[in-house]
């Protein structure tokens, strides 16, 4: 699946020595940090990240369903690293640190779209952002998360804003299931044609050209075959040697 430009920009957040640039923004008073969620979530301070305070329940929960314990995020310098809520972003305590900031700005990209749209969660752009992902399951995962939290937060149940939120998502997710099996179908495909292209177009070689290819005498040729070291085919009564077979014959055979 071709990634979205959103997903692009959010790996742009990633892979240089696991630096957390912000949309390559100056950084100024804020500084990276992983968040122990549990923590931050039971603190009675509340401390400035860049991850929405309204959401942060939301977060948790996903966090939770992904098997995060730390979201990578931003906090203020005022309260430096060695807050017990805050881990820095050279520590050995989180795992997978590449999927951990990937997932952590995919989730806090969600949050910061709802924030720019008032917090209207069921609005075209906040329904969009759950989407820029390019894992499925990720998404599904989210999804079904955010429903769930939807429900258990609503003062009157299934509203109708969450009922065609529930009848849309699950929509989408159907259509982007169904392009990556027939994506994944596409790409079986196209492999099984170059490897039959590969097997029509290969080159027979006789002995005499088999020996120049693995730069070996005659007999030696003779010797490996009969000992099973290169494989022979016979056509019309000869003896040939396929050229992709032989440029894989081991070195120590050379």
């Amino acid at each position: 699946m071709k990634l979205s430009k959103k997903i692009s920009a959010i790996n742009a957040l990633v892979y240089k020595s696991n630096k957390f640039t912000f949309y390559e923004h100056d950084l100024g008073d804020w500084f990276p940090v992983y968040v122990d969620l549990d923590r931050f979530r039971k603190s009675e301070t509340i401390y400035p990240v860049f991850f929405s305070h309204v959401y942060c329940e939301l977060l948790y929960d996903w966090c939770n369903a992904l098997g995060l314990s730390y979201l990578f995020t931003l906090s203020e310098k005022k309260y430096g690293s060695d807050n017990e809520i805050f881990l820095s972003e050279k520590t050995r305590k989180v795992k997978n640190k590449n999927l951990n900031i990937r997932l952590s700005a995919y989730l806090q990209h969600i949050v910061k779209t709802f924030e720019d749209n008032q917090l209207d969660v069921f609005c075209p752009n906040s329904v969009h952002s759950i989407f820029d992902y390019d894992d499925i399951s990720v998404i599904e995962i989210v999804r079904n998360v955010m429903l769930e939290f939807l429900i258990k937060s609503s003062d009157v149940g299934v509203s109708e804003n969450l009922e065609i939120f529930k009848k849309n998502t699950k929509r989408i997710l159907k259509l982007l299931k169904k392009r990556s099996e027939i994506e994944k179908g596409s790409r079986v495909e196209l492999i099984e044609k170059e490897n039959i292209a590969s097997e029509k177009n290969d080159e027979f070689l006789t002995i005499e050209q088999t020996a120049i290819i693995l730069k070996v005498k005659r007999q030696t040729v003779y010797n490996w075959k009969k000992k099973g070291l290169i494989q022979a085919h016979s056509i019309g009564g000869k003896v040939y040697y396929k050229k992709s077979e032989l440029l894989k014959v081991p070195i120590k055979l050379k």
